[in-house]
């Protein structure tokens, strides 16, 4: 399977504001299974100096909605949830971020 990615220039734009804030930001993602970090990386390349954090499924060895990868980039930029702003293309976020680990961090 060949994915192809395309980044809107409004992603850009929304990602050096975030930085010229002085905001942290990481991208959290679920792999497909087998697939390694480097394909992912490589596939948001433009955009990875953005990153402060970059994590992973198969790095936190949990995928969404458990909490542990959320926990683990919380604790990584040493940030409170109530700081943390969640963009995200899955409602599986949702229930992620309702699960009492998260609620009650």
């Amino acid at each position: 399977m060949q994915m192809k990615v395309k980044i809107y220039q409004d992603v850009y734009d929304s990602l050096h504001y975030i930085k010229k804030c002085n905001d942290k930001i990481a991208f959290f993602t679920d792999l497909p299974s087998g697939m390694p970090d480097s394909i992912m990386k490589a596939y948001v390349e433009p955009i990875m100096p953005f990153a402060d954090v970059y994590m992973s499924s198969l790095i936190c060895g949990y995928r969404k909605p458990n909490p542990k990868g959320l926990i683990e980039i919380l604790n990584t930029l040493n940030i409170d949830l109530r700081e943390l702003i969640f963009i995200g293309d899955e409602k599986k976020i949702m229930k992620q971020l309702k699960e009492p680990i998260v609620s009650s961090f």
